[in-house]
């Protein structure tokens, strides 16, 4: 955690120190920092949304929230589920994909579509997004 703390750190930074000198650099706008995990980075980066308040929002998919619950109440996927969604704050999106681990399509869209909301980034060309060949 403390390293990627860091790295929010670094990114936030005007200034690069390198070997050769100082890189300066254009500034990143600290109100659209977001951070997307999968699967077992989802469930570490879980932790990171409880403490990183310069992230301005996270999609976390395919993970977990905690391995004690996830292990010790396996057999009940959908109160896991609701019991991972009960710890995070607003605002909040969590969705069901009939999908295997790698996700699909639909998530794929709504992952993009959830990001130019909070980030308040251009409209996308949802035609084109279809078009990125599904994982296998």
């Amino acid at each position: 955690m403390v390293d990627f703390r860091r790295a929010i750190d670094l990114l936030l930074s005007r200034d690069l120190l390198l070997s050769g000198g100082v890189l300066s650099r254009g500034g990143v706008d600290a109100a659209r920092i977001a951070y997307v995990g999968h699967s077992f980075d989802a469930s570490v980066r879980a932790i990171l949304a409880g403490v990183e308040k310069r992230i301005s929002t996270f999609v976390l998919m395919a993970g977990s929230c905690g391995d004690e619950y996830y292990v010790f109440q396996s057999g009940a996927p959908e109160t896991y589920a609701e019991h991972c969604e009960s710890v995070f704050g607003e605002p909040k999106l969590m969705k069901y994909y009939d999908a295997s681990h790698a996700l699909n399509a639909r998530a794929r869209q709504d992952r993009v579509l959830w990001l130019v909301k909070r980030l308040r980034l251009k409209p996308i060309d949802e035609a084109e997004l279809k078009k990125i060949p599904q994982l296998q």
